[in-house]
C-alpha cells in the first residue's frame, strides 16, 4: 500500500499544468513563426518559411489541422487511430526477428525516399560535384575524403550496371544512407522507448527532423557523416549504459572524421568516455595522459592549418569581419538569425524536448550522471562549433554542414524526456503535440525540395538576402537553364551576375580578348579591371595569365601569388606558379605549389604527371615513378605519363620497362613521333636492330617532318648496312 501511495505522489509531484502550458506555448510560436514568415519570403527566414511556395490553400489547410492537434479529443483520437497498426506490427515482430523486420521496413523506406527527392542541386555544392562526376573528374575533398571517395565509387560501380550521370549517383547513395538511417532510428527508439508509445515517439521525432532531407535524394556529401554522428552517440550511450568495448566507438569516430573532418567536435566528448573507468568515475591518472595527446593533437591540427590550408580560417570562421560579407560577424545579427534559422531547420522541436525538461524537472535527473555528462558535452561542443562557424557560406545557406550539429540536443532532450517527463498524466498528449510539431515544418521542406519550380525560385530569394555572397548561386542557375535550353532565364542569371559581379564584364572582355591571342588588348583591360577591382582573386589570376602568355613570367608569378594570397584554395593559380618555377628551375617551390594543388583535392593526371616531371629534373626517380603511376591510375591512357614513366626507366637503364612503357604509348596513339624515336632508341641500346628498323620504318609512316624523317632514313640505311 505504502509503494503506492508512493508512486501516486511521484505521479502528481511531476504532473504540472506548466508542461502543458509551455509546449502549447513552444509549439504555438513555431506554428505562427511558419505561417507568418510564410508572407515573407525575401526575408532572412529561410528556415521556416517554406508555405511561402505553396499555393494559398495548403495555407489554409495548415491552419485548419495543425491546431485540432491541441483538442484534446482529437489529440486522443489520432493515438488511438495511430496505435492500433503500430501495436499489431510490433506484436509482429518477436525479440529474434525484430532486427529482420527493421531491415525490412528500412528497405520498403526506399520509394518514400525516391518518390519526394530533392530535383534540384541547389541545397549544396551538388552543381559542382555533378559536372565533375559526369566529366570524368575523380575529385577527392580534403575535409570529406570518406564522403567524396564513396561517391566516386559509387558513381562507377553503378555505372557497371546502366548508364547514370552524376546527379543520379548522388540520388541514389542518398536514398541508401536515408535506408540505414531508418534503421538506425529503429536501434534508436528500441533502446530508449521503455513502452510502445515511447518507442514510437522517439523514431518519430528523429524521423521528422529537417535534417533527413540528406536522404530524399540530396546531391552533395554529408549524408553518411550525419549517419556516422548517429551511430557514435547511439553506441556511446548505450556503452555507458551497459559496458563493454568502447573500441568499437572509438572506431566510429574515427569513421566520422573520415567521412569529415569537421566531426573533430565530436573529440571532448570521446575524451570523457576515455577518462571513465568502473561505476562512471573518472580516473585522474589518465587525465594527464589524455590532456597531453589532445595538446599534441590540436598542435598538429593548427600546424597543418597554417602550413597547409591557410585559407581554412579565412574561408570558415567569423572571429569580425569576412572579406565578401560585410558586416557579417560572429555577433552580428545576421548570423544569430542564420543559426536560428538553422536549428529551426534541421530540427524543428529539438529545443523544445531539451528546454522542457530542464526549466521543469530539473530536480529529477542528476546532471551528474554520465549519460547526460556525454550528451551534454556533445551538445556544447556543437553548438559552439556552429556559433564559431560561418552557417551562411554558400548562397542556399550551409544547413548540410551543420545538419548532424543538432543530434547532441535532440537526443539529450529525448532522453531526458523519457527520464522526467513520461511521469507526468500530459506525456502522450504532449508528445503527441510534439511530433506533429515536428511533422509539419519538416513535411512542407521536403515537398518544396520535391518541387523543381518551388526549389529553383527558393534558391533565387536567397541568393538576394547576400547579394556579394552569392554571385557564384547565379552562375549555377544560368547553367542549370543553359541545360534546359531555357536561354532567357540563363542570360537573367549571367546579367544578375554582372549586376553583383562588376568586374566580370571587364574580364569577359579581356579573356574574349585573351583567347584571340590579342595579348596587348587584353592586357590593357585587365590592368583597368585591377585599378577598379583590386580585391578580386579573378583579375590577379587572368593578368597574370595573359603576363604568362606573353613570357614576362616575374610579373606573371606576382599576379599569381596576389590570386592565391585572396584565394587560397584558386586551383588554376597554384598551378600556373607552379609551372612558372618548374620553368625557373625553382624546383622545391614548384613541388610545393603542386602539392598544395593535391591536398586541395585535385585528381588531376596533368597536375601529377607534371610533378612526376620535376622530381626527374631532381633525380629523385622513386618519387617520379610514384607521381607517373598516380596520373596513370586516374587516366590509364594518358601519354604523358607513360612517357615519363618510360624517361625515367631509361634513366634507371630499366631497359625493358622502358620499352613497355613506349609501346603502350604506340598503342595509345599510334601517330606518336617522339615514343617511335625513343623506343628505336632503346632497342639500338640493347642491341636489337631488327626492333629498331621496324619502328623507325613505323616512324616514318607518320612523321610530319622533313628533316627528322631523312635523319631517320639515314639512320635505317645504317643499321640495315650492319645487318
Amino acid at each position: 500500500m505504502k509503494k503506492k501511495r508512493k508512486k501516486v505522489s511521484e505521479a502528481s509531484l511531476v504532473s504540472s499544468p506548466a508542461l502543458t502550458i509551455l509546449v502549447f506555448v513552444f509549439c504555438g510560436v513555431i506554428f505562427l513563426a511558419h505561417l507568418i514568415t510564410s508572407f515573407f519570403p525575401h526575408h532572412r527566414v529561410w528556415g521556416i518559411n517554406h508555405l511561402a511556395y505553396f499555393p494559398p490553400y495548403v495555407k489554409i489547410i495548415f491552419i485548419v489541422l495543425f491546431p485540432l492537434i491541441f483538442i484534446p479529443g482529437i489529440n486522443k483520437g489520432i493515438r488511438t487511430v495511430v496505435r492500433k497498426p503500430v501495436a499489431f506490427l510490433y506484436e509482429q515482430s518477436s525479440k529474434y526477428k525484430r532486427y529482420f523486420w527493421y531491415v525490412a521496413f528500412s528497405l520498403l523506406s526506399f520509394p518514400l525516399f525516391w518518390v519526394l527527392r530533392s530535383k534540384t542541386y541547389f541545397l549544396g555544392d551538388g552543381f559542382n560535384y555533378v559536372a565533375n562526376l559526369n566529366n570524368g573528374a575523380k575529385t577527392l575533398v580534403w575535409s570529406e575524403l570518406l564522403e567524396s571517395l564513396l561517391h566516386v565509387q559509387w558513381y562507377k560501380f553503378l555505372n557497371i550496371f546502366f548508364s547514370a550521370d552524376g546527379q543520379l549517383a548522388y540520388q541514389i547513395a542518398s536514398i541508401t544512407a536515408g535506408m540505414i538511417f531508418v534503421f538506425l532510428i529503429f536501434l534508436f527508439s528500441d533502446y530508449m522507448g521503455q513502452s510502445l508509445f515511447e518507442k514510437f515517439f522517439v523514431f518519430s521525432i528523429l524521423a521528422t527532423m529537417g535534417s533527413i532531407q540528406l536522404f530524399f535524394g540530396y546531391v552533395e556529401h554529408y549524408s553518411f557523416v550525419y549517419l556516422s554522428v548517429l551511430a557514435y552517440i547511439f553506441f556511446a550511450i548505450r556503452w555507458l549504459d551497459k559496458g563493454g568495448k568502447l573500441l568499437f566507438v572509438i572506431f566510429i569516430f574515427v569513421v566520422c572524421l573520415a567521412f569529415h573532418f569537421a566531426s573533430f567536435y565530436l573529440l571532448p566528448s570521446l575524451a570523457y568516455l576515455l577518462l571513465l573507468r568502473g561505476e562512471g568515475r573518472i580516473s585522474k591518472k589518465r587525465i594527464w595522459g589524455l590532456g597531453l595527446g589532445l595538446l599534441l593533437i590540436g598542435a598538429l591540427f593548427l600546424l597543418y592549418v597554417f602550413e597547409s590550408k591557410p585559407g581554412l580560417i579565412r574561408i570558415f570562421v567569423l572571429p569580425i569581419e569576412q572579406m565578401h560579407a560585410p558586416g557579417y560577424t560572429l555577433f552580428s545579427f545576421s548570423h544569430l538569425l542564420d543559426m536560428l534559422n538553422e536549428n529551426l531547420l534541421i530540427s524543428p522541436v529539438g529545443l523544445i524536448l531539451f528546454l522542457i525538461p530542464f526549466l521543469l524537472f530539473k530536480n529529477h535527473f542528476d546532471l551528474r550522471r554520465p549519460t547526460i555528462i556525454f550528451l551534454l558535452l556533445v551538445t556544447a561542443c556543437q553548438l559552439l562549433f556552429h556559433f564559431v562557424m560561418d552557417p551562411g557560406l554558400g548562397a542556399p545557406r550551409d544547413w548540410d554542414l551543420f545538419s548532424a550539429l543538432s543530434l547532441g540536443y535532440t537526443i539529450l532532450g529525448l532522453w531526458l524526456f523519457l527520464k522526467t517527463v513520461v511521469k507526468a498524466s500530459a506525456f502522450k498528449y504532449v508528445a503527441t503535440i510534439l511530433v506533429f510539431t515536428s511533422f509539419f515544418p519538416t513535411l512542407s521542406w521536403i515537398a518544396l525540395n520535391a518541387s523543381e519550380s518551388k526549389s529553383v525560385q527558393r534558391f533565387r530569394d536567397i541568393l538576394d538576402l547576400d547579394p556579394i555572397r552569392s554571385r557564384s548561386g547565379h552562375f549555377f542557375l544560368a547553367q542549370y537553364f543553359g541545360e534546359r535550353g531555357m536561354m532567357e532565364e540563363m542570360e537573367r542569371e549571367h546579367q544578375k551576375q554582372r549586376e553583383i559581379y562588376p568586374e566580370l564584364t571587364l574580364l569577359e572582355k579581356g579573356i574574349e580578348y585573351f583567347n584571340q591571342g590579342k595579348l596587348i588588348e587584353a592586357l590593357d583591360i585587365f590592368k583597368r579591371a585591377n585599378q577598379k577591382y583590386p580585391d578580386s582573386p579573378d583579375v590577379h589570376f587572368f593578368l597574370g595569365k595573359t603576363y604568362y602568355r606573353q613570357s614576362v613570367l616575374d610579373l606573371a608569378e606576382k599576379e599569381y601569388k596576389k590570386a592565391v594570397k585572396l584565394k587560397p584554395e584558386y586551383v588554376q593559380a597554384h598551378i600556373d606558379l607552379a609551372k612558372i618555377y618548374a620553368f625557373k628551375g625553382s624546383w622545391e617551390e614548384a613541388i610545393k605549389q603542386y602539392k598544395k594543388v593535391i591536398k586541395l583535392g585535385v585528381e588531376d593526371p596533368v597536375v601529377y604527371s607534371d610533378l612526376g616531371k620535376v622530381y626527374i629534373h631532381r633525380n629523385e626517380f622513386d618519387k617520379a615513378v610514384k607521381y607517373f603511376q598516380k596520373a596513370i591510375q586516374i587516366k590509364e591512357d594518358f601519354v604523358e605519363a607513360h612517357l615519363g614513366l618510360g624517361a625515367v626507366f631509361f634513366k634507371l637503364d630499366h631497359l625493358d620497362e622502358a620499352i613497355t612503357e613506349y609501346q603502350k604509348v604506340i598503342r595509345i596513339k599510334p601517330n606518336s613521333e617522339l615514343a617511335y624515336l625513343l623506343l628505336a632508341k632503346l632497342y639500338i641500346k640493347k642491341g636489337s636492330k631488327e626492333g629498331a628498323i621496324k619502328t623507325l620504318e613505323q616512324f616514318l609512316k607518320f612523321s610530319t617532318d622533313p628533316q627528322k624523317s631523312e635523319e631517320v632514313k639515314e639512320t635505317l640505311k645504317s643499321l640495315k648496312n650492319q645487318q
